[in-house]
Formats: structure tokens, sequence, C-alpha cells
């Protein structure tokens, strides 16, 4: 008589793992199961009862919300405001800064009147700026006008022209 054929013992052991390891994974499926019908069968209250807890939970986000955009128009004004301002600052200093250069009207009074010579006058210029006048060119022309005419002022009439040079500030030039 045949002897039944015997797993060796450590194919036995392997055997007696798997079955262990499917009895564990069948009961995790089976928990699982539960727990998924346990979730689907809540109560529809609880659900609108947590739906309007989150919505009372939001409240104060859109509340934070809007306050954040209110401080951001705020603050969009103030930086506008603080713009406009530095530009009108800089044009100011600009013009503060620079070199403002007056000339006097000539005086006529004491100087004779000859046909056929020529007239001359003393001009007064002064630097009224805080920064030096550079580049400084003057250019007449002096003509006799009848008391009831008009005075006319070509282009391509000859003009005594001179240059000044720079001038500090608070300098006086007399020119003739």
């Amino acid at each position: 008589m045949a002897e039944p054929h015997k797993e060796p013992e450590h194919h036995k052991g392997k055997a007696e793992n798997e079955q262990h390891d499917a009895k564990r994974i069948l009961a995790h499926i089976h928990d699982l199961k539960a727990l998924v019908a346990n979730l689907c069968e809540r109560p529809k209250a609880d659900t609108t009862q947590e739906q309007l807890e989150h919505e009372r939970n939001r409240r104060p986000l859109w509340g934070a919300f809007g306050a954040t955009c209110l401080y951001c128009i705020a603050a969009f004004f103030q930086w506008n405001s603080m713009r406009d301002s530095a530009i009108t600052t800089k044009i100011a200093m600009r013009a503060e800064q620079r070199a403002w250069v007056y000339g006097s009207s000539p005086d006529f009074k004491d100087i004779p009147i000859v046909e056929g010579q020529e007239l001359s006058a003393k001009v007064s210029f002064v630097n009224t700026g805080k920064t030096p006048a550079r580049n400084i060119f003057c250019a007449s022309i002096l003509r006799v006008v009848p008391n009831d005419g008009r005075p006319l002022f070509l282009d391509s009439e000859a003009a005594n022209l001179w240059t000044m040079g720079a001038m500090f500030p608070n300098e006086r030039r007399l020119c003739t």
C-alpha cells in the first residue's frame, strides 16, 4: 500500500500563514463594509445641521474678506495720494532750486538821443535762484517808435547779442 503524499513541514506553515492572512483580509473588508454602511445610513438631519454649522463657520471668513477688501481700497487711495504729493513736491523742489534771472528795464532818462548815433542803455541782471545760472545770453533790439506807432519785431533784423557766462546766486551784473 502506498503512503499518501505528505507535504514537507516548511510548506505546511506557509499554507497556514496564507489562510490566516486571507482571514485577516476578509475581516478588514467586513469592517470596511460595516463602516461604509454606517456612514450611508446617517440621518439627513445631521447632514443639514453640519451644513448650517459649516455656513456659520464661514461667516467670519466673509467678514474678514470684506474688511480686507476695504483695507485694500483705503491703501490704494493712500498710495495714490502719496504719489501725487511726491510728484508735486518734486516739481516744487525743481522750481525752487533752479536759477531765476531777472533783468531790469533800461533807463533812458539821462541818455541824449542824437540822430545817427548809436543808443545804449544800462540793464541790470540778478540771479535770485538757489543755483548758478549757466549759458546766459541776451539779445536786444533798440528802435525809435513814434508815440502813436506800434513796434515791429522781425526775425531777420540784426540784434545785439552778448553772453554773460554763468551767474551765481544773488549775483548782480550790469550790462550796456
